[in-house]
């Protein structure tokens, strides 16, 4: 039992053994301690406590010698009752929470009713602090994520201080921002709360998806080579209005600016419904980052321009260049660079430029050897050796993955 528990469980008994004129005097000479008490109360998580606490001294100073007293207790039990319906949207996020959240308001509001607050207040000209704005915001943007925009002006309208009232049609942007900082909330508590346990079931699951990530790879992979010859001479064509200056600064070793070029080459094509060429773009972008060792900022690249294409993101998402990228995001969490440059080989079979091709192999470690397009009735053997050849790359990549698998274990 808690000294909180003791102290309240000892006032509530000793005021009912006392004579009604003892009641008055106790409660006057109690109340500064009892008051503090009760503010303390709103360190403690279990609410049902709270409330039974609450309920018991609104009871016992609802007398009119105890009217500035009994107003006192109402609105510290208002700001937990507020608390408790924010934690309740927080933790269910759902209608039925929003109805158990109703209740609550309701509840706080027939307690200032009682308690005569919003009248007391305005006779002495001040503004009481019970409003529900913050719970309400909470309920706007729930019912906006579900697409009910009835619901959700509803709930807006409720909201008192017009400063904090929100725009339905900005609620988007807003949504948007706040899944891009869950998403970063979520790893960060994720590093810092992972132990041994958690860690190894993490690991397996992880290790199923890198599996299904690397077949998805392979199929993808083999139809993106069959396109190459055709998206090389669109990028070809393109070259001089989005690569051209990202080729150069390669040339001259300015990677910060090449990625800078190639960022706004993924949302130019993007815009233009070339998904394909802007995963090429997102790859070497990438694969800069990489070489500058600014690993963090690919995940960021890759959630914002996801969140930028909305609904139009999966067409991204499902070429092949992305799915590599992805699949490298992944494979960083078991600190392995040999794996990850496993992957980065695959870049050959990706639609580049000799620029790009020629940085690739130099951060690879190999020597690049210029390949001029044999002509058309080669191109079948071409691609059957590509894909042998790939096929090759990926087997490696299961195979030491399986090694990383068992050392983690």
């Amino acid at each position: 039992m808690s000294l909180e528990d003791i102290f309240f469980k000892e006032f509530f008994s000793t005021f009912e053994e006392l004579s009604d004129d003892m009641k008055k005097k106790y409660l006057t000479r109690v109340f500064p301690k009892f008051i503090q008490k009760l503010r303390e109360l709103k360190k403690i998580d279990e609410y049902k406590e709270k409330e039974l606490i609450f309920e018991k001294s609104i009871r016992i100073f609802r007398n009119p010698r105890f009217y500035e007293e009994s107003k006192e207790i109402s609105l510290i039990y208002i700001d937990i009752i507020k608390e408790e319906a924010l934690v309740i949207l927080e933790n269910e996020g759902n209608r039925s929470g929003i109805i158990k959240v109703e209740e609550l308001i309701k509840k706080a509001k027939n307690i200032a009713r009682i308690a005569h607050i919003s009248e007391s207040y305005l006779e002495r000209g001040e503004s009481p602090n019970i409003n529900f704005d913050k719970i309400y915001e909470k309920i706007v943007e729930f019912f906006f994520q579900l697409g009910d925009l009835l619901s959700a002006n509803t709930y807006n309208n409720r909201i008192e201080n017009i400063r904090y009232q929100i725009e339905v049609d900005r609620l988007e942007e807003i949504r948007r921002a706040e899944k891009i900082k869950k998403i970063e909330r979520l790893e960060s508590e994720k590093s810092q709360k992972m132990h041994i346990a958690s860690q190894r079931a993490e690991d397996t699951y992880r290790g199923e998806i890198l599996k299904e990530q690397l077949s998805m790879i392979k199929n993808k992979g083999r139809e993106s080579l069959l396109d190459k010859d055709k998206e090389i001479k669109v990028r070809k064509r393109l070259k001089k209005v989005y690569f051209k200056d990202a080729l150069s600064n390669i040339e001259q070793q300015n990677y910060n600016e090449a990625i800078n070029l190639y960022k706004k080459s993924i949302i130019e094509l993007n815009k233009s419904q070339k998904y394909k060429l802007a995963g090429v773009s997102l790859a070497m972008a990438s694969f800069l980052l990489i070489k500058e060792n600014r690993f963090e900022e690919i995940k960021k690249l890759l959630v914002q321009t996801k969140m930028a294409l909305s609904s139009l993101g999966r067409l991204f998402s499902e070429t092949f260049p992305v799915t590599l990228i992805e699949y490298i995001i992944e494979l960083k969490k078991f600190q392995d660079v040999s794996m990850i440059k496993e992957v980065l080989s695959l870049f050959v079979y990706l639609p580049l430029f000799k620029e790009e091709l020629i940085v690739l192999y130099d951060y690879l470690g190999k020597d690049y050897q210029e390949v001029t397009l044999s002509e058309e009735s080669d191109k079948k053997v071409r691609n059957i050796k590509e894909i042998q050849k790939m096929d090759q790359i990926l087997g490696k990549i299961q195979a030491k993955m399986g090694d990383l698998y068992l050392k983690k274990k």
